[in-house]
């Protein structure tokens, strides 16, 4: 479903109104598929992966995310938790997934 405003990060639909929407509008996968945007060609969106990119930046040696392998959850309280590495498993000075399995 369009999004009006990408920077307001509480324009989500409830499951609940995505539902009334997407049953009001009789939209099919495929017109739910064409609201996804496509980083490679929508101007929007390559603009806010540069801006994040750029908030990642002085966080470079502690934190990315792209450094991160798995997500848990907290048997205790639910929380999720980034399991993040270095080195990418496979990748030069990673593990590889032979030494994952043992």
């Amino acid at each position: 479903m369009p999004v009006p405003d990408r920077s307001d990060r509480d324009h989500f639909y409830s499951p609940k109104d995505a539902r009334d929407v997407i049953e009001r509008e009789n939209l099919s996968h495929n017109d739910l598929i064409g609201y996804i945007p496509d980083a490679k060609t929508d101007t929007a969106e390559k603009k806010l992966q540069k801006e994040a990119a750029k908030l990642d930046k002085p966080n470079r040696s502690t934190f990315n995310a792209t450094k991160v392998r798995a997500v848990a959850t907290c048997d205790s309280c639910g929380a999720k938790r980034a399991v993040y590495s270095k080195n990418a498993v496979g990748q030069k000075g990673g593990p590889t997934k032979r030494q994952l399995e043992n």
